[in-house]
């Protein structure tokens, strides 16, 4: 049976980039009360992580401006976020709000976050 081997970590991270930047995860919650659902985000966790500011667009339509934004962040192994996309989780960096669209693992310690934001 071959073994796998894998990269010293401290050339993992050289390649990813430095983690200089927090970046708070939030999940949906549903409570129910009176027969009324209240939905709020409550804080999970707090991670650093690389950000990467990939694309962004203004746009006028109709007298109405619209911006939206791109980010890819990598973080260190986090589970929880394991299939995280949609509305169930957003992050915050800097006090920006963005939508999770995909989680994929990068080997077995960081994980890469794709999010947008439209304002």
């Amino acid at each position: 049976m071959a073994t796998t081997k894998y990269p010293p970590l401290s050339r993992a991270v050289d390649s990813i980039g430095t983690m200089d930047r927090r970046v708070q995860f939030h999940k949906l919650t549903v409570t129910k009360k009176k027969g009324a659902e209240k939905k709020s985000y409550a804080l999970e966790a707090t991670k650093w992580g690389h950000v990467r500011f990939d694309t962004g667009a203004e746009v006028v339509d109709a007298d109405a401006f619209t911006a939206y934004g791109r980010v890819q962040v990598t973080i260190y192994w986090y589970a929880d976020l394991l299939g995280a996309s949609g509305k169930a989780w957003k992050m915050i960096i800097e006090g920006v709000e963005y939508n999770i669209q995909h989680v994929a693992p990068i080997g077995r310690r960081f994980l890469r976050i794709n999010a947008e934001r439209w304002q």
